[in-house]
């Protein structure tokens, strides 16, 4: 799915994206090897009997921080507002596991311009922006929100 929705990013031809392609199969098997652990952090989202959509959290770090991992809409499915209530439904999930902050990332990269308004939409606030592994000088943007 991850592949999929960033079909449009790896058409750039930049290759930054396209060695991030072995880290997106990998995340894959091991959500699918590790179904009672990871597993039980990643849920799918359906519209009528189509799964369009995907969303991961990480409540390790709990109960202070609740992370956001990967999370994606097909693109057919995009602008309809599911990125926005998959996303409350992640936040619904972590409050039910007693965690008090969420945190979530993305990068600079105008592909992400639409993660980075759902993000401030759903009541993050951005925290910070820094240089991660090489983007192509796009930065990483850090979110937080207070879960109350």
């Amino acid at each position: 799915m991850l592949m999929e929705s960033y079909e449009e990013l790896l058409s750039t031809g930049q290759q930054f994206w396209h060695d991030q392609k072995d880290s997106w199969v990998k995340y894959d098997a091991e959500v699918f090897d590790h179904l009672t652990t990871i597993g039980q952090c990643i849920f799918l989202t359906r519209f009528d009997t189509d799964i369009i959509g995907f969303s991961s959290f990480d409540p390790r770090r709990g109960p202070s921080f609740g992370v956001i991992g990967h999370n994606c809409i097909l693109p057919k499915f995009r602008g309809q507002g599911f990125g926005k209530r998959q996303i409350q439904e992640t936040l619904r999930r972590l409050k039910m596991r007693s965690i008090r902050n969420v945190i979530v990332s993305t990068s600079e990269h105008p592909f992400f311009i639409p993660a980075q308004k759902m993000y401030l939409a759903c009541g993050f606030q951005e925290t910070k922006r820094y240089s991660g592994e090489s983007q192509l000088g796009y930065r990483i943007i850090e979110y937080e929100m207070p879960l109350s």
